[in-house]
């Protein structure tokens, strides 16, 4: 479903960064993988380039078979709201709409009838548990309920693959594993996930686990069923 071959990218930031130094990786459809390794290891930028949020130096990267490297900016954009949702460890809501505005707008760039695009989000909101909140704003929910929003948000388009980069950072270890659990749920529904962690006691969930350290892949091992 998602191939890399020999990906490399590098950042200057008053030195030259090897965020990721010739990386291969297939992933298949219905995968449940985890990305650890130590900060700065290049973990998030291997799940922006897989979610056509950053382009790669150099190598190719195949997505359903198709490059995806050699995509226009509009191009990378349509495939990027089509076949991506993303959910983030600062939530990225938008802080003075409620929650049904926030899951409805991936639904904006689509061509949906309005009715349609509210069908979509009010079901997606349903599915994290939080019908009773749609007219709340942000800043009148908890941590974990921001996060089941930004899960609403990025379910509400039917992607194919989720991508999560450190989803349960900012929670406490009770609401975090109530939201890996959500994951694990929409996994069950044959979504494929994918999602960064520094937390080991995460990993188990996963069915596949990626280990990174400077840029390149260590360690890529299944999980026992």
């Amino acid at each position: 479903m998602l191939e890399l071959r020999n990906v490399a990218k590098k950042y200057s930031i008053g030195q030259e960064i090897v965020a990721l130094d010739n990386v291969s990786l297939k992933i298949s459809e219905g995968e449940f993988l985890a990305i650890k390794g130590p900060s700065g290891c290049g973990k998030s930028t291997l799940l922006h380039v897989l979610g056509l949020l950053d382009e790669p130096d150099s190598g190719e990267y195949y997505l359903d078979g198709r490059r995806a490297d050699q995509l226009s900016s509009k191009q990378r954009a349509k495939w990027r709201n089509q076949m991506f949702g993303f959910v983030f460890q600062s939530f990225n809501l938008l802080p003075r709409t409620s929650v049904l505005q926030n899951v409805v707008l991936p639904l904006t760039y689509r061509r949906e009838s309005r009715r349609l695009r509210h069908e979509l989000a009010l079901k997606a909101i349903e599915e994290v548990g939080l019908s009773d909140r749609l007219k709340s704003r942000p800043n009148e929910l908890s941590g974990g309920q921001q996060q089941r929003v930004a899960i609403a948000r990025a379910l509400v388009g039917k992607p194919k693959i989720i991508l999560a980069d450190e989803p349960t950072g900012n929670l406490d270890t009770k609401t975090g594993q109530e939201i890996m659990n959500l994951f694990k749920k929409i996994h069950q529904t044959g979504t494929t996930v994918v999602f960064v962690t520094h937390n080991d006691e995460l990993l188990s969930l996963a069915t596949r686990v990626i280990t990174m350290r400077d840029g390149k892949i260590l360690e890529d091992k299944k999980n026992a069923a």
